[in-house]
């Protein structure tokens, strides 16, 4: 509607199943084997920090492809005085 700003951000990464694609922003959740380090927090961050500016994060993959993180947020942010 014009008020939103998207980003894209894409890997060619191994992927995200598609079961797992609202589990990778719950918090200590990771998607597929973990052979990987990290702790499942980074997204679950992500999430609450777009969410918190009033906008929000989906994702779409292809395992074996890669990853694309959309992120809708406005394009104004309200002054909170305080």
């Amino acid at each position: 509607d014009g008020n939103m700003v998207e980003f894209e951000i894409t890997d060619n990464g191994r992927g995200i199943a598609p079961k797992d694609h609202e589990r990778i922003f719950e918090l200590f959740r990771r998607s597929g084997r973990q052979d990987r380090p990290g702790e499942g927090l980074g997204l679950a961050f992500v999430r609450s920090s777009v969410r918190r500016l009033g906008g929000q994060i989906t994702v779409r993959s292809d395992l074996g492809k890669g990853t694309t993180f959309l992120v809708h947020l406005p394009q104004h942010q309200p002054v909170r005085v305080v």
